[in-house]
Order: C-alpha cells, then structure tokens, then sequence
C-alpha cells in the first residue's frame, strides 16, 4: 500500500447487479485491493472484523470520502475471489475478474468510466474467465 499518511488512490465502480459501489485500490506492485467492506455487503456478511480474521492478508489504510478521511479494511483480490467462491458468489466473481482487465494502470481520479462498453454473452464470458482462471492457477499467465 501508500504512505500511512497519504490516503490511498481508489476508484470506485458500481456492481451491476445490488447496485454498490466497490471501490479499488492498485498498490505499487501492480496487486489490486478491495475495500472489505464493500465486498461483505454484497456477500450479505456484516462483520468484516471475522471475515478479515479468517483472510491470509488484510491491511488497514485511510481513503478520502465526503465525510473526510476514513480508514478502511483493504483485502487482497486473490483473497475476495476465495470469499466469493466460499459463498458460491459467481456472478461476483465474474464481474470482479472482467472489472480487474479492465482498470487502469494508474488510479488518478476516484471515479472511472469505461470507454468502450464490452458487449458479450455472460454465458461466453463465463467460460472465458473460467480458462483464464485455469491458466493462472497453472501459472501459465
């Protein structure tokens, strides 16, 4: 992550499907993070103190929000697919693997908007991600 006195770059983007905001965090080693407690929400899990407990790495850091400066619960991208497949959250997965593709490389403002919408068939895209998934667990990409 950042210095513990800078708040962190995030951009934030609305899960299509219950219509909440997920923001994101890029760290310098290019590893994407997710504010916890975005994710519990729409797993339905209300404390993210055990959740993060029960994650191999969790980490604390401030964001900027209207209210002023927060601090928030970052879990590790690999660590939230391993949560959604726990509660078999699918469409969550998917959506957070073709999110990932498709963010910047360098977070410079806290909103973002795809240039070019992706039209594909879910059911296609579905087993796209899946052979993706395949290849990176055999270390192949």
């Amino acid at each position: 992550m950042v210095d513990k006195d800078i708040p962190a770059s995030i951009i934030s983007i609305i899960y299509p499907f219950s219509q909440t905001k997920v923001r994101f965090h890029r760290a310098t080693t290019d590893e994407l993070w997710v504010v916890g407690a975005d994710i519990c929400n729409i797993l339905g899990l209300t404390n993210i103190s055990y959740v993060s407990k029960k994650l191999p790495r969790t980490y604390k850091h401030k964001i900027e929000t209207k209210g002023g400066k927060q601090v928030v619960l970052w879990f590790p991208l690999e660590s939230v697919y391993t949560l959604c497949r726990e509660h078999n959250a699918i469409d969550l997965i998917n959506w957070l693997r073709m999110t990932a593709l498709q963010l910047p490389s360098e977070f410079k403002r806290s909103t973002y908007v795809f240039e070019e919408p992706v039209i594909i068939e879910r059911r296609t895209l579905s087993k796209m991600l899946d052979v993706m998934e395949e290849l990176r667990l055999q270390n192949v990409i």
